[in-house]
């Protein structure tokens, strides 16, 4: 059976308490062909309690970079999803090329990946806002973990 990917994103502003009853809810209703990563973003979801309900579900709680959350990156199910966004002060119009240098950035995450054990499925989204040119940004992490370079 295929699988897909859908992403739960939540605001900054919702707590795992408020959420859970929701969330319970809604993978009443959620297909099976699908996996479900959680994007916690208020600082209720690194609680213990929050990582053992995401444990004992087998949902990922999605690891990210961006401003103003500090994820602590625990492992919660038998998958990870990265999401590298930056802080969004890169405009629009200044897409297609690196505007802010993020190398050091990029080889902290490409060491955390290599020491990522037992877990068969990695997938790491980046988007223009993390250094300004997200082809760019792919490749310089495919490189530092040993990868050909694609683009």
């Amino acid at each position: 059976m295929k699988k897909f990917v859908l992403v739960l994103q939540l605001p900054p502003s919702l707590s795992f308490e408020e959420a859970k009853p929701r969330l319970d809810e809604l993978f009443d209703f959620l297909p099976d062909n699908f996996v479900y990563p959680i994007e916690g973003r208020h600082e209720s979801w690194f609680s213990e309690d929050a990582i053992k309900y995401l444990k004992q579900n087998k949902h990922c709680l999605v690891w990210n970079e961006v401003a103003g959350v500090n994820n602590p990156m625990p492992v919660t199910s038998n998958y990870l999803y990265i999401r590298l966004i930056g802080d969004r002060s890169i405009s629009d119009s200044e897409f297609g090329r690196v505007v802010k240098n993020k190398d050091v950035l990029i080889a902290s995450w490409a060491k955390k990946l290599e020491k990522i054990k037992d877990i068969p499925l990695v997938m790491v989204m980046i988007n223009n806002h993390f250094e300004g040119f997200s082809p760019h940004t792919v490749n310089s992490l495919r490189m530092k973990l040993g990868m050909w370079e694609l683009i």
